[in-house]
């Protein structure tokens, strides 16, 4: 099992998420048999172009999964061989908005959010991309861009719920890890005054 780990961001990552991606590395290649096949970063202002150039550099390799992580995400150690486990083609974890008023990110089909207090791992409608692991194949079934923004006649659908719409087109099943969601961290901006 070869995984490649992409890191869409900007010119800087935070110092919480190198020290989960660092001791996810170390736990991985200490007690498992999973490969890491490559580091792949994209910096760019356009995050579905980033996440684009992740998927078609992570092509180029051996890798059988891609794990993209967000440079502003904290997760446990554990986090690749508990999602390499699950043996899904699409499977990620719901976090919360990094903005008041904080919401969960992932949904249903009908855009409706799950119980805040939910475990197990179930096929659900909206994933967001900050913490998911891919079979490199789904993308092989893609027409490009991997990613794209599209307005849905009263909005902006993001690229992360985009990709899930055009994945379920296309005959993939999205999963999440509803108790590994209740490790991650989504690190937020805030100003503090006295």
């Amino acid at each position: 099992m070869k995984v490649a780990i992409g890191v869409p961001s900007g010119d800087t990552v935070h110092a919480d998420f190198a020290f989960s991606l660092s001791r996810m590395v170390l736990s991985t290649a200490k007690n498992t048999k999973i490969e890491i096949e490559q580091f792949i970063s994209a910096k760019s202002s356009i995050i579905q172009k980033g996440r684009h150039s992740l998927v078609e550099a992570a092509l180029l390799t051996k890798a059988d999964y891609i794990l993209m992580l967000d440079s502003d995400m904290t997760f446990p150690e554990d986090l690749l061989q508990v999602l390499v486990s699950k043996n899904k083609d699409i499977i990620g974890c719901n976090y919360g908005t990094r903005r008041v008023p904080f919401k969960q990110l992932v949904k249903t089909l009908t855009k409706e959010y799950y119980p805040e207090k939910k475990d197990g791992v179930e096929e659900v409608g909206y994933l967001p991309t900050g913490v998911i692991l891919i079979k490199l194949d789904v993308f092989r079934k893609f027409v490009k861009p991997y990613f794209d923004v599209v307005w849905n006649g009263e909005d902006f659908n993001g690229e992360d719920y985009n990709f899930c719409d055009r994945a379920r087109n296309l005959g993939f099943k999205v999963f999440c890890d509803f108790t590994l969601s209740k490790y991650i961290g989504h690190i937020g901006t805030a100003i503090v005054r006295l």
